[in-house]
């Protein structure tokens, strides 16, 4: 949904046009980058791309979690089935003999001091590094449906570029309360400045919503999500336009 995004896909494809080029934002690198992890989402579907790109970039598919290894797999003469099977010890991992004739307490208690007197000596730097992500959520501050709302509304402003913002914004519910009170039928009903009054306040509801879904949308496609930081150039409705047109034809 972002009009930077998809400047990258006809950058690196080689389909900008000259005009095009002079309009790219001070930050396209960034959006390169981006663009360069993530990949072309235009003609691939979700789980193709999450296969392709998604698993590496949010991490990795699991835990490490504990397991057992059989000792006659690990016996030096089947080192290459145990390797096979990926029954081997890996760098982060500790290999612990239990009898399993002590009680499940007496156990429990040894196999924790064994563990605890290792990890002071284990530098999990390597092992935390393997599980961080190479795009990460910059903040959980934003609701889901807030944020469907507002971009809704981007995508009615793209579609709707003369329409009243209150108009944009009743239709898109960025306030439910004012969305209720704005319905055609109900303002047949009511007075004229208490109407005109809900108006102002949707249009400004509608504004404040519509730059910060803007900021959310190029951010994103910076690597930085969900971030509603200001932008410092001109949101490209013209470039939307044509992303919705191609989804929607």
């Amino acid at each position: 949904m972002s009009p930077s995004y998809e400047l990258a896909r006809l950058k690196i494809n080689d389909k900008l046009t000259v005009s095009m080029e002079k309009k790219l934002p001070p930050d396209f690198v960034a959006v390169i980058e981006t663009f360069n992890k993530v990949g072309d989402i235009r003609e691939i579907s979700f789980r193709r791309w999450w296969e392709t790109h998604g698993k590496e970039l949010f991490g990795r598919d699991q835990l490490p979690t504990a397991r057992l290894i059989n000792e006659e797999i690990c016996s030096p003469k089947n080192k290459k089935s145990a390797k096979a099977s990926g029954a081997t010890k890996s760098k982060d991992e500790l290999l612990i003999a239990v009898p399993i004739s002590l009680s499940y307490s007496v156990a429990v208690d040894q196999v924790l001091e064994l563990l605890a007197a290792q990890k002071k000596n284990f530098s999990s730097s390597k092992s935390q590094r393997s599980l961080q992500t190479k795009i990460t959520v910059v903040n959980d501050r934003i609701h889901e449906e807030k944020l469907m709302k507002g971009l809704f509304l981007v995508q009615l402003r793209a579609e709707f570029p003369d329409t009243d913002l209150w108009q944009l914004g009743t239709e898109a519910r960025i306030s439910d309360a004012y969305a209720d009170e704005l319905r055609p039928a109900k303002n047949l009903k009511r007075p004229i400045d208490t109407v005109l009054y809900e108006k102002t306040i949707m249009n400004k509801l509608a504004s404040r919503a519509l730059k910060s879904h803007e900021a959310i949308i190029e951010n994103a496609a910076r690597g930085q999500f969900p971030n509603d930081t200001p932008l410092s150039y001109k949101f490209n409705y013209a470039v939307l336009r044509d992303i919705l047109e191609y989804y929607e034809g």
